[in-house]
C-alpha cells in the first residue's frame, strides 16, 4: 500500500472513531423541591440513576434552603431514574488543627431515602419540576 493510500485509511479510522465521541445526548432542564416532613431541606442532595443501569447519565444536585435546579446542559436524558437523598443537619465543621478531623454532618433521613430511593420519571420536552415530599 502506497503511502498516501495509507494516510488516507488512517484518516478515515479516525473520522470513524472521532465521530463516535462525539454523540449527544437528549438533556433535559430540571428543578425541584425537596422537604422532609414537611419542611424545606437546608442543606442536601438529590442524585438521579438511571433505572437501566446502563442508561447514559446519572447526576447528583445540590439541595439548598429546599430547592434544587440542574441546567440542559447538565440534564437527564429521558427515562425512568432512581432517585436518591440526602438532608444533612449542617455542613462539616473542621478543626483549626489541621492534624484532627473534620466533625461530619448528620444525615437526617431514613435509609429507604438515601439507599432505596424512589423512582421519578424525566419526559422529553418537559419542564421536568418535581416536588419531592418525604415523609
Amino acid at each position: 500500500m502506497t503511502k498516501p493510500a495509507k494516510l488516507i485509511k488512517l484518516g478515515m479510522i479516525v473520522l470513524i472513531v472521532l465521530s463516535g465521541c462525539q454523540k449527544t445526548f437528549n438533556r433535559q432542564p430540571l428543578e425541584g423541591e425537596l422537604s422532609y416532613n414537611g419542611s424545606p431541606v437546608k442543606i442536601g442532595s438529590v442524585t438521579f440513576i438511571p433505572v437501566n443501569v446502563e442508561g447514559p447519565t446519572t447526576i447528583s444536585a445540590e439541595v439548598k434552603d429546599g430547592k434544587f435546579l440542574v441546567p440542559k446542559e447538565n440534564g437527564l436524558v429521558p427515562g425512568s431514574y432512581t432517585v436518591r437523598f440526602s438532608a444533612l443537619d449542617r455542613l462539616a465543621i473542621a478543626s483549626p488543627d489541621t492534624t484532627l478531623p473534620a466533625i461530619p454532618a448528620k444525615e437526617l433521613l431514613p435509609l429507604k431515602y438515601t439507599y432505596e430511593g424512589l423512582v421519578q420519571e424525566i419526559k422529553d420536552g418537559d419542564k421536568n419540576f418535581i416536588k419531592f415530599d418525604l415523609k
